[in-house]
């Protein structure tokens, strides 16, 4: 699955209006319906204008695809003392109407919201048109300042397996962005290869690019597996249902697409389950995260996790990116 995100900071009443604009911008380009496109304008506004009353520091994003819209804001304001009063009309913290959050939910096909007193909120709304499924929970950002990003993701799902890949081209900018593109094509157009080929192809299309780090998990369900692979510095961390401890799966040391290799790639190997969930993450995101930090996000979307570590995990001094499989009653 391929997906294109704009995304853009939100701290001044002016940026409302752009901000409602970047997403009717994002539901065009997604083919949704005229109706939908104007709820879409209703619930950027409202979620831009929370932005605005409420965060210290916010960020609007619309990630879409054919037939898809997903609008996320997420921050490090104050959090919500009750989330749940937020979404009834006439409530408002701030002197509003009290009408933002209640319209947003009744404006989108999908809604689900995260809220975390003194850390920040995170909100998802989404919008799909007929028979097209939500789609894997991967987000990047670039590094400040560039509008390339050189880290990426793919997901190839066809029912009995799904091929993921999370990828972070050396450095930033359009280098970055150029390899990374060339590793997540090997999974477009290769996905049922073994996660092992998958990375040793990566290897050779790339030996003309300054190289990316690189992780692979092939989920079989019939079979109940979960095989991974990977080189470089991407974390990949498994959560399994009633664990309060997350189990990583090791990465050979490396660049993809350098010859000189001393170490050699290993596959590993673990159950897997429909309750087991995994999250990868670029070393744009710091290591010191845990699920523990939000009581209660295991529940979440997996995209809204997605966000909510993108956000508050973030070094902001490198592309950064997440991707989320599973969780969520997914």
């Amino acid at each position: 699955m391929s997906e294109r995100r704009l995304d853009m900071r939100v701290h001044e009443p002016s940026h409302v209006g752009r901000a409602r604009a970047l997403a009717v911008e994002a539901a065009k380009r997604a083919g949704l319906t005229e109706d939908s496109v104007g709820r879409v304008a209703l619930a950027a506004s409202e979620l831009a204008g929370n932005l605005v009353k409420h965060a210290v520091d916010g960020m609007l994003l619309a990630q879409h695809a054919p037939g898809r819209l997903d609008l996320i804001t997420v921050d490090r304001g104050p959090g919500m003392r009750d989330p749940k009063r937020c979404l009834v009309d006439g409530f408002s913290t701030a002197g509003s109407m009290g009408t933002g959050m209640g319209a947003v939910r009744r404006a989108a096909d999908f809604f689900d919201l995260y809220s975390l007193r003194g850390k920040g909120t995170a909100v998802l709304a989404r919008w799909l048109e007929a028979d097209v499924e939500p789609g894997p929970a991967g987000l990047v950002l670039p590094a400040p300042g560039e509008s390339a990003c050189g880290d990426g993701w793919r997901v190839r799902d066809d029912g009995a397996t799904l091929t993921a890949a999370l990828v972070d081209g050396s450095g930033h900018g359009e280098a970055a962005e150029a390899a990374a593109a060339s590793a997540l094509r090997v999974v477009e157009e290769s996905a049922s290869l073994p996660p092992l080929d998958l990375l040793g192809l990566m290897r050779e299309r790339l030996a003309q690019t300054r190289g990316a780090a690189a992780a692979i998990v092939r989920i079989d369900r019939e079979a109940g597996l979960l095989r991974f692979t990977g080189m470089g510095n991407i974390v990949v961390r498994v959560h399994e249902p009633g664990s309060e401890q997350s189990v990583q799966l090791v990465s050979s040391p490396g660049i993809v697409g350098h010859r000189a290799q001393r170490h050699r790639p290993v596959e590993t190997l673990r159950q897997w389950t429909t309750e087991t969930m995994v999250i990868m993450n670029t070393d744009g995101i710091s290591q010191r995260w845990s699920l523990d930090d939000w009581p209660g996000v295991r529940a979440a979307d997996p995209l809204l996790l997605s966000a909510l570590i993108l956000w508050q995990a973030n070094r902001f001094r490198d592309d950064a990116g997440v991707l989320v499989l599973g969780g969520g009653g997914r």
